[in-house]
Protein backbone atom coordinates (compact mmCIF):
# COMPACT_ATOMS: atom_id res chain seq x y z
CA UNK A 1 0.00 0.00 0.00
CA UNK A 2 1.33 3.43 -0.85
CA UNK A 3 1.87 6.30 1.57
CA UNK A 4 0.29 9.72 0.85
CA UNK A 5 3.43 11.43 2.14
CA UNK A 6 5.59 9.77 -0.50
CA UNK A 7 3.50 10.62 -3.55
CA UNK A 8 1.57 13.64 -4.66
CA UNK A 9 -2.19 13.81 -5.01
CA UNK A 10 -3.76 13.92 -8.43
CA UNK A 11 -5.43 17.20 -9.30
CA UNK A 12 -5.18 17.26 -13.07
CA UNK A 13 -7.47 14.29 -13.73
CA UNK A 14 -11.10 15.04 -12.86
CA UNK A 15 -11.84 11.33 -12.35
CA UNK A 16 -9.13 11.20 -9.71
CA UNK A 17 -10.46 13.95 -7.45
CA UNK A 18 -13.94 13.07 -6.22
CA UNK A 19 -16.61 15.73 -5.96
CA UNK A 20 -17.06 16.87 -2.39
CA UNK A 21 -20.34 17.93 -0.86
CA UNK A 22 -19.89 19.00 2.74
CA UNK A 23 -22.67 19.40 5.24
CA UNK A 24 -23.56 22.21 7.66
CA UNK A 25 -20.24 24.04 7.87
CA UNK A 26 -20.31 27.20 9.93
CA UNK A 27 -18.68 30.36 8.64
CA UNK A 28 -18.79 32.40 11.86
CA UNK A 29 -17.78 31.43 15.39
CA UNK A 30 -20.61 30.37 17.62
CA UNK A 31 -21.11 29.56 21.27
CA UNK A 32 -23.69 26.93 20.34
CA UNK A 33 -23.37 23.53 21.96
CA UNK A 34 -24.50 21.81 18.75
CA UNK A 35 -21.61 20.08 17.00
CA UNK A 36 -20.96 20.99 13.40
CA UNK A 37 -19.83 18.47 10.81
CA UNK A 38 -16.56 19.22 9.06
CA UNK A 39 -14.85 17.46 6.14
CA UNK A 40 -11.63 15.66 7.07
CA UNK A 41 -8.30 16.60 5.51
CA UNK A 42 -7.75 14.20 2.64
CA UNK A 43 -5.49 12.97 -0.13
CA UNK A 44 -6.59 11.08 -3.24
CA UNK A 45 -4.42 9.19 -5.69
CA UNK A 46 -5.32 7.31 -8.87
CA UNK A 47 -3.32 4.10 -9.17
CA UNK A 48 -3.27 1.43 -11.86
CA UNK A 49 -5.57 -0.64 -9.62
CA UNK A 50 -8.11 2.10 -8.74
CA UNK A 51 -8.19 4.95 -6.23
CA UNK A 52 -6.55 5.39 -2.83
CA UNK A 53 -8.20 7.84 -0.43
CA UNK A 54 -6.53 8.88 2.83
CA UNK A 55 -8.58 10.71 5.45
CA UNK A 56 -7.18 12.39 8.54
CA UNK A 57 -9.54 11.57 11.43
CA UNK A 58 -7.82 12.59 14.67
CA UNK A 59 -9.44 11.28 17.83
CA UNK A 60 -11.75 8.90 15.96
CA UNK A 61 -11.71 5.20 16.75
CA UNK A 62 -12.49 2.67 14.01
CA UNK A 63 -15.79 1.71 15.69
CA UNK A 64 -17.00 5.32 15.39
CA UNK A 65 -16.54 5.49 11.59
CA UNK A 66 -19.54 4.91 9.31
CA UNK A 67 -18.95 4.43 5.59
CA UNK A 68 -21.80 3.86 3.18
CA UNK A 69 -21.91 3.56 -0.59
CA UNK A 70 -25.07 3.96 -2.66
CA UNK A 71 -25.41 4.83 -6.35
CA UNK A 72 -21.64 5.40 -6.74
CA UNK A 73 -21.61 7.90 -3.83
CA UNK A 74 -19.38 7.15 -0.85
CA UNK A 75 -20.49 8.81 2.41
CA UNK A 76 -18.51 9.21 5.64
CA UNK A 77 -19.68 9.99 9.16
CA UNK A 78 -17.17 9.84 12.01
CA UNK A 79 -17.55 10.90 15.62
CA UNK A 80 -14.40 11.56 17.66
CA UNK A 81 -14.47 10.76 21.34
CA UNK A 82 -13.17 13.62 23.50
CA UNK A 83 -10.29 12.80 25.79
CA UNK A 84 -11.12 12.67 29.47
CA UNK A 85 -9.12 15.87 30.05
CA UNK A 86 -11.28 17.78 27.57
CA UNK A 87 -14.52 16.31 28.83
CA UNK A 88 -13.76 17.34 32.42
CA UNK A 89 -12.10 20.70 31.70
CA UNK A 90 -13.73 24.08 32.04
CA UNK A 91 -12.02 26.85 30.14
CA UNK A 92 -12.37 30.58 29.95
CA UNK A 93 -11.15 30.46 26.36
CA UNK A 94 -10.53 27.43 24.14
CA UNK A 95 -9.83 27.18 20.42
CA UNK A 96 -9.39 23.44 20.56
CA UNK A 97 -12.53 21.52 19.71
CA UNK A 98 -13.79 18.08 18.89
CA UNK A 99 -16.14 18.00 15.91
CA UNK A 100 -17.77 15.16 14.02
CA UNK A 101 -16.45 14.56 10.51
CA UNK A 102 -18.60 14.07 7.42
CA UNK A 103 -18.14 14.10 3.66
CA UNK A 104 -19.40 12.57 0.40
CA UNK A 105 -17.58 11.58 -2.78
CA UNK A 106 -19.08 10.77 -6.16
CA UNK A 107 -17.09 7.79 -7.42
CA UNK A 108 -16.11 7.23 -11.05
CA UNK A 109 -18.16 4.60 -12.89
CA UNK A 110 -15.13 2.27 -13.21
CA UNK A 111 -14.87 1.72 -9.42
CA UNK A 112 -15.96 -1.65 -7.98
CA UNK A 113 -17.98 -0.58 -4.93
CA UNK A 114 -18.26 -4.22 -3.76
CA UNK A 115 -14.46 -4.45 -3.48
CA UNK A 116 -13.84 -1.38 -1.27
CA UNK A 117 -11.38 -2.04 1.57
CA UNK A 118 -10.41 0.11 4.55
CA UNK A 119 -7.64 0.36 7.09
CA UNK A 120 -7.51 2.65 10.15
CA UNK A 121 -4.15 3.36 11.75
CA UNK A 122 -2.85 6.28 13.84
CA UNK A 123 -5.81 8.53 13.01
CA UNK A 124 -5.57 7.93 9.24
CA UNK A 125 -8.33 6.05 7.43
CA UNK A 126 -7.12 4.52 4.17
CA UNK A 127 -9.85 3.58 1.70
CA UNK A 128 -8.89 1.42 -1.28
CA UNK A 129 -11.35 1.70 -4.15
CA UNK A 130 -10.52 -0.94 -6.80
CA UNK A 131 -11.26 -0.68 -10.50
CA UNK A 132 -13.93 -2.93 -11.96
CA UNK A 133 -12.49 -6.04 -13.56
CA UNK A 134 -12.54 -5.77 -17.34
CA UNK A 135 -15.43 -7.68 -18.82
CA UNK A 136 -14.90 -9.69 -21.94
CA UNK A 137 -16.71 -12.59 -23.49
CA UNK A 138 -16.58 -14.63 -26.63
CA UNK A 139 -19.55 -14.17 -28.93
CA UNK A 140 -20.49 -17.11 -31.08
CA UNK A 141 -21.34 -16.28 -34.66
CA UNK A 142 -24.20 -18.35 -36.05
CA UNK A 143 -24.34 -19.01 -39.76
CA UNK A 144 -27.80 -18.83 -41.30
Amino acid sequence: MTNPNETSCCNSDSTCTPEVATTETQTTPSVSTQARTIPPRQAVQRTKDGLELWLELPGVEAAAIQLEVADQVLSLKAEPSPTSELAEATSTFCEFGVHPFGDRWTLPADIDTDGIQTRHENGILTITLPNLAPRSRTIQVVEE
